[in-house]
C-alpha cells in the first residue's frame, strides 16, 4: 500500500514545508486541503507553483464573515476525508479553527503539526507552559459566539476531543511528554553563497501597517534606522505578500530603499540570484530563522521594534492566544531568534 497524507495549507511556507515532509515520511500518494483567502491572490498564486504535480486538491475559500457558509466550506468535505485511509495528517496552524476542526474530526493518530513560522513558537508556549494543543479564542462578541457554536454542533464540529500532534518543524525544540519531533532539514532551502555583494542589504517587510500593529509612520522611522545602519550600502527591500501597495510605493519614494517585485520566497529568492546580497534583515520574519540556519554565507539580523512603536493595544489585546498578549508574542519571537542570530534594539 502507497503511503498517503493529507496536507492542510494556506501559506507558501506551509507547501515548502509540506514537500519537506513528503520526502522525509515517504509519503506516495498526497492531498493538499488548501485554504484560500480572496483577499491575498498573490499567496493563491505562489501556492499553485510550489505545489507538486500529482497531489489531489481540494480548494477551501476562507469566509470569516458569514458563519454559516464559512464553516460549511471546509465541513462538505469531512465525510470525504474521513474516507481515505491516510496515514499521516499535517497541518500547518494550531490555531486557525478550520485546521483544528478538521484534524480534530478526523483523529489521525499520526497527525503532525508543520511551521507556520513563528506561530510554531506560540504553539509549543502554550502547550508546554499551559498544556494546550489548540489554544483557540472565544469571540467577545456573545452574540456571535452563540452563533458560531449553534452552527459547530449543526456539523458535528462542537466540543470535539482535541487530538495530540507531533512536530515537523525547523525550530530547536526536543522531544518532549508533549510531542515526538521530526527535524525538517528544508533541503529545498539549503544552499551555500559563494560570491555575495557586500555592498547590498536585502530588507525583509512586515505587514505590521496593514494589520493596525504600528502606523506607516512609525514604521517608516524604524526602516530609516536601519538604512542610517547600513549607510553607504545598497538597500533592496523585499515586501511581504501581505503589505500594502500603498505604504511600499510611499516607502520607494523616499529613495533610501529598491523594491523587490517577485514571486519567490525570501530564500528562494537569495539562491536564484548569482551574486546575492551578504546581508539579510528585517524585522522577525520566518525567513530570518530560515536563512540563518540553512544558507551558509550570508550574514543575518533581526531588529527589534520598541514597544512604543507599536499601537497600545497590542500590550492588552490576545488575538492569537488566552494568556499571551500581542506584544508578549512579538517579544517571544526575538528572544528565541537570540539563539542563533543577534537581534539589535532600535529607538
Amino acid at each position: 500500500m502507497a503511503r498517503t497524507a493529507l496536507f492542510l495549507v494556506q501559506t507558501p511556507l506551509h507547501v515548502i514545508n509540506a514537500l519537506e515532509a513528503i520526502t522525509e515520511f515517504n509519503i506516495e500518494q498526497s492531498t493538499f486541503f488548501i485554504v484560500a483567502s480572496d483577499h491575498n491572490p498573490k499567496w493563491r498564486l505562489m501556492i499553485k507553483q510550489l505545489l507538486p504535480p500529482h497531489a489531489k486538491t481540494i480548494f477551501c475559500t476562507r469566509n470569516d464573515h458569514d458563519i454559516e457558509e464559512g464553516t460549511k466550506a471546509y465541513a462538505q468535505h469531512l465525510d470525504t476525508l474521513k474516507a481515505e485511509s491516510l496515514d499521516f495528517v499535517f497541518f500547518a496552524d494550531a490555531r486557525l479553527y478550520i485546521f483544528v476542526d478538521i484534524v480534530n474530526s478526523l483523529q489521525n493518530p499520526s497527525t503532525i503539526l508543520m511551521d507556520d513560522g513563528t506561530g510554531t513558537l506560540l504553539a509549543i508556549h502554550s502547550l508546554t507552559r499551559y498544556g494546550l494543543y489548540y489554544d483557540m479564542s472565544v469571540s467577545r462578541n456573545i452574540e456571535r459566539q452563540r452563533t458560531i457554536e449553534a452552527v459547530k454542533i449543526k456539523y458535528g464540529l462542537w466540543n470535539l476531543k482535541p487530538v495530540r500532534y507531533d512536530l515537523f518543524t525547523v525550530f530547536d525544540y526536543e522531544a518532549c511528554d508533549y510531542f515526538n519531533v521530526v527535524n525538517n532539514p528544508m533541503k529545498q532551502l539549503c544552499f551555500t553563497h559563494d560570491d555575495q555583494k557586500s555592498d547590498s542589504v536585502l530588507f525583509l517587510g512586515q505587514p505590521f501597517v496593514k494589520i493596525n500593529h504600528m502606523t506607516a509612520s512609525d514604521y517608516e522611522i524604524c526602516l530609516n534606522e536601519i538604512c542610517d545602519q547600513f549607510k553607504g550600502k545598497r538597500m533592496l527591500y523585499l515586501p511581504h505578500p501581505r503589505e500594502d501597495h500603498t505604504l511600499i510605493e510611499s516607502l520607494a519614494a523616499t529613495g533610501k530603499i529598491t523594491i523587490i517585485h517577485t514571486e519567490l520566497t525570501a530564500e528562494n529568492f537569495l539562491i536564484s540570484q548569482t551574486h546575492a546580497p551578504k546581508t539579510v534583515c528585517g524585522f522577525l520574519s520566518t525567513s530570518l530563522w530560515n536563512i540563518v540556519k540553512f544558507q551558509k554565507g550570508i550574514d543575518v539580523h533581526a531588529f527589534k521594534i520598541p514597544a512604543h512603536r507599536f499601537n497600545e493595544k497590542l500590550a492588552k489585546n490576545r488575538s492569537r492566544s488566552s494568556h499571551v498578549t500581542d506584544l508578549e508574542f512579538i517579544n517571544l519571537i526575538y528572544d528565541y531568534y537570540e539563539k542563533r542570530l543577534p537581534v539589535h534594539l532600535l529607538k
